[in-house]
């Protein structure tokens, strides 16, 4: 029977410490004078934070094993500069603390209610925000080491440890001066649950941001394992807000050092343009968007593995990975095989259907030119590195489909480089290459495209120009200059730019600006006329410094045929073109030179009354002999074959005389009959009428 009364020893004896402890709990409560206290916390809070702390209420202690302290009405100042005195109140804190733990060192703190916290973070118009401390200087200098607290000097940290923590009916905001924006956040609860160090954590909270409820949900393992984890810390995460839920699970190696990520990441959004409230602007109508990732990461970056995109504006699937740096990098190869991008805006249906108004010529232009002079976004080249590979099976933009889209993007210290770039846009296809170097303090351009057709009635409505004209545009461009504006860069321009039309139709009574006046001048009767149809049009240009030369330049249609040659100067945005208008008059090539100079943004054309008489003195002559019936020379074939850059001859210079298409052979059966030349005077008055 030893064993029993051992028991029954030990069970007095730790009955009687017990008694002991608690005894000298309630000796110190009933000693403790707490209202005395007050001077000496407001002092530590002054000494820490460098604000003064005003305790209104009374402070409370009930005696217990886990004695619990209240303190009401507790206010922190604001420093000076700032729109108000106060920058927290805080009704009431209930803080429950277990007693026994203290012999071991260590601070358990069983629950701890923080009561309508008010907190107002503030940025004034100089910048500072009322949130940086600024502690006060000990009056006295600390002991030497060795002076308590063992051989050493220094005592061994306390643990500490927070059971249950909550939060009632919080309010909080940050108010910025310099741009006098207010964004507030209203908790309505807060709630934190932990049995020890060694425990997983739970917490759970609902918050209200601009009139929009969030719940969250956080499960985590223990806390001591952020600074030493037995392996990967695990934590789980749920976002839940207006039908939409976010989520990530997984595990941190080193959460205390932010390495070793590894989450699965998942949001599921019903409709984003209910979020619209939260965001504070309007954000687009996308319905049913899912999303799936993976995310690694550590100090070397982060990485998005698997990542997956679909919603009602399309898909998106690929990889992405960021490293931070200076400057920082961005790396992906994403694809997709379908997304409209006219439904990431609000209006895009109503944009889609509204007729577009013609875009002003000569945006951030000098006053009398066409071409801007703003500085480009250069700059921004410097910010990030960037290594991206898109393909796109079919992207909707403006109310059009680009299909087949491949692009990759280098961009490195400042130097962009894309190619290829290329797609079958609405019109045509299209392939292009385009260098920049940043880093140069006169960047360098070279942009090259080739496009065999593009359907010029699609690029005159994205333009938003009237559709004057029809057929296929064929683009040929290798083109190099430096600058930061648009207007340096063309100034510096060399290279070669070649525009070819083979056949279409064209309506001058539509077209405007300087270029209508140009074909009005060419033959002032086409404002009665309809469209007819388009031989050819084709212009290639050789550049030399910002100096375009006109290799070629022809225009040929039922009622206009032009050709001509001259010079265009980027710099100063001149022309100098003689254009030859050709008609067939009674059987006869008549030519009339036309002069067009001055200004790009509105040049003067003027018809050579002299130049007339010189460049058609041999069809005159000729109309007072037999006359012979004559054709207007083609210029078509060398023309077009210039601005495809397969060489080819160009047209005869202005002044020269056409070459004449040797005349139809008259039938055997029938001679053909020969027209009655009209008087000279006469016959220009018809060219012309």
């Amino acid at each position: 029977m030893a064993l029993p009364r051992i028991v029954r020893i030990g069970a007095w004896t730790l009955g009687g410490l017990l008694l002991t402890v608690v005894a000298g709990a309630g000796i110190i409560v009933a000693t403790f004078d707490t209202e005395a206290q007050k001077p000496r916390i407001i002092a530590a809070v002054k000494q820490a934070t460098g604000r003064d702390l005003a305790l209104k209420g009374r402070i409370g202690l009930a005696l217990s094993l886990r004695p619990t302290l209240e303190i009401a009405d507790i206010v922190l100042s604001n420093p000076p500069g700032f729109s108000r005195p106060d920058m927290l109140t805080l009704e009431k804190v209930d803080l429950q603390l277990a007693l026994l733990p203290l012999l071991s060192r260590r601070i358990e703190i069983n629950r701890l209610i923080l009561t309508r916290p008010e907190v107002r973070l503030e940025t004034n118009a100089k910048g500072e925000s009322n949130w940086v401390f600024t502690p006060e200087q000990p009056a006295s200098p600390p002991a030497p080491d060795g002076a308590s607290g063992g051989a050493s000097g220094k005592s061994p940290p306390m643990a500490f440890a927070v059971q249950n923590l909550r939060l009632d009916n919080g309010f909080f905001s940050h108010h910025d001066a310099r741009i006098s924006k207010t964004t507030s956040l209203t908790i309505k609860q807060i709630a934190t649950a932990a049995p020890g160090l060694d425990a997983p954590l739970h917490l759970t909270a609902v918050v209200t941001v601009e009139k929009t409820d969030i719940a969250l949900t956080l499960d985590t393992g223990p806390l001591n394992g952020l600074t030493n984890p037995g392996g990967a810390w695990p934590i789980k995460v749920v976002v839940e807000t207006g039908g939409a839920r976010i989520a990530a699970e997984g595990g941190i190696a080193r959460p205390a050092a932010g390495e070793g990520v590894d989450l699965a990441l998942s949001a599921d959004i019903p409709d984003l343009a209910a979020l619209s409230a939260l965001a504070q602007q309007d954000l687009p109508p996308l319905k049913a968007i899912a999303l799936r990732t993976r995310i690694a990461g550590d100090a070397k970056g982060v990485t998005l593995s698997g990542l997956t995109f679909t919603s009602s504006a399309g898909d998106l699937a690929g990889e992405l990975s960021l490293k931070p740096g200076v400057p920082p990098s961005i790396k992906a190869v994403l694809t997709s095989t379908r997304f409209d991008a006219d439904a990431l805006l609000k209006e895009s249906d109503k944009a889609a259907k509204a007729p577009k108004p013609p875009k002003a010529a000569g945006g951030g232009a000098k006053p009398g030119h066409v071409i801007p002079d703003e500085p480009l976004p250069f700059g921004q080249l410097q910010m990030v590195d960037a290594d991206i590979r898109l393909k796109a099976g079919t992207l909707h933009l403006g109310g059009a489909d680009y299909k087949s889209i491949e692009a990759h993007a280098v961009l490195r210290d400042g130097a962009l480089k894309l190619d290829p770039a290329s797609a079958d846009l609405p019109q045509g296809h299209i392939a292009m290459t385009l260098a920049v170097d940043a880093a140069q303090a006169t960047p360098p351009v070279h942009l090259t495209a080739h496009a065999p057709g593009i359907a010029l009635q699609g690029l005159l409505a994205a333009l938003g120009q009237p559709a004057f004209a029809s057929g296929n545009l064929e683009v040929q461009a290798d083109l190099h200059g430096a600058g930061v504006t648009p207007h340096a860069i063309a100034a510096s321009l060399d290279g070669r730019l070649g525009l070819a039309v083979p056949t279409g139709t064209l309506d001058i009574r539509s077209v405007g600006g300087s270029a209508g006046g140009v074909l009005r001048t060419l033959n002032p009767k086409l404002l009665n006329s309809n469209a007819d149809a388009l031989r050819c049009f084709a212009v290639r240009l050789d550049f030399v410094k910002g100096l375009g030369t006109f290799r070629a330049l022809v225009l040929a249609s039922g009622s206009v045929n032009a050709d001509g040659g001259g010079t265009i100067n980027l710099d100063n945005e001149e022309l100098a073109v003689n254009l030859r208008s050709q008609a067939v008059i009674a059987g006869v090539a008549v030519t009339a030179p036309v002069h067009i100079s001055g200004p790009l943004a509105a040049p003067r054309t003027k018809v050579d009354e002299v130049g007339i008489a010189g460049a058609n003195a041999a069809a005159l002559g000729g109309l007072l002999g037999a006359g012979k019936t004559a054709a207007v020379a083609d210029a078509c074939p060398g023309a077009l074959a210039l601005a495809r850059g397969q060489g080819g001859q160009a047209a005869a210079s202005p002044g020269e005389p056409p070459v004449s298409a040797p005349p139809a052979a008259p039938s055997a059966e029938q001679p053909a009959p020969q027209p009655k030349p009209p008087a000279p005077a006469q016959m220009l008055r018809q060219l012309f009428r």
